[in-house]
């Protein structure tokens, strides 16, 4: 849950499903805040639709964010000092208490480098080069006459793959092959095509036309980024990054993406079971 929280699209390329996971959370959300609402009007003897104003939800999440998202006891330690704070302030000067209140929520919500800073300073497009064409005529005539037996044969197939945007043609009838135990690199200047036609293999983008096929006869454009990652085929992106909001033992977990490994995630006694992953 928390590796969604930061990184969704790198959770879904791991093997998982980010939608399952909000869906839990949301369930247990309404039926905890279902829970609440039934012990709070008989306390009170009264519900009206001035409980459910703006200012109520944002005090909640300043709730969170004063105590610390990711724990137990947090919020509920954000609770208790924004409610104390707010008994005291409206009591010397309760027409300033929405301001406070909102110079909270800016506080640990904004960036740290500011509103000015929020953009990249350089926003312009970037220079779009040639799309990529081909892998190579020696290849690329050895897939026309035997494409059946090529495909079958190959780790990874792909023929007159194409992919447009707005007009622009990223990829332009791309063919390539990869064998098992083959290494190759895809090489080209920004804007050539590289990570579109990574994103198109690991299911992130549909090409307009063409075939894609791995180990033989798995059909890549009929499957998502979930699926695909758990028939084997992972994906690193440009930029390195980890889930730095959990240790480095659950980033490995994580990264297994076997049922074995997720149940792990929750209960951390069987981490040590995990595909053989232990503790060091």
């Amino acid at each position: 849950m928390v590796a969604v929280r930061d990184a969704e699209r790198r959770t879904r390329f791991l093997g998982y499903r980010p939608e399952y996971v909000k869906l839990f959370a949301f369930t247990v959300s309404a039926m905890m805040a279902g829970v609440a609402g039934a012990l709070y009007v008989p306390q009170v003897g009264i519900i009206n639709p001035g409980e459910f104003a703006p200012a109520n939800s944002i005090e909640v999440v300043i709730w969170t964010a004063v105590g610390g998202r990711g724990t137990i006891f947090g919020p509920i330690a954000g609770a208790l000092l924004v409610n104390g704070g707010k008994s005291w302030f409206t009591g010397i000067l309760p027409e300033y208490w929405l301001f406070a209140l909102g110079a909270l929520f800016f506080r640990h919500h904004l960036p740290a480098q500011g509103v000015g800073r929020a953009c990249p300073r350089n926003s312009g497009g970037r220079r779009c080069a040639a799309p990529v064409r081909t892998q190579g005529a020696a290849q690329h005539n050895r897939m026309r006459r035997s494409k059946p037996m090529a495909r079958k044969e190959s780790l990874l197939y792909l023929d007159d793959v194409s992919v447009a945007f707005d007009g622009f043609k990223a990829i332009n009838d791309l063919s390539f092959i990869l064998q098992k135990g083959e290494m190759r690199a895809i090489i080209g200047p920004n804007g050539a095509g590289k990570t579109t036609m990574m994103d198109v293999i690991t299911g992130k983008t549909r090409p307009d036309k063409g075939e894609v096929f791995f180990d033989g006869d798995l059909d890549l454009t009929k499957h998502d980024e979930a699926e695909i990652a758990q028939k084997g085929i992972g994906r690193k992106f440009q930029k390195p990054t980890v889930f730095e909001s959990i240790t480095v033992e659950d980033n490995l977990v994580l990264a297994l993406a076997t049922a074995q490994c997720f149940r792990a995630l929750f209960w951390h006694g069987k981490s040590a079971k995990c595909s053989g992953l232990t503790r060091s």
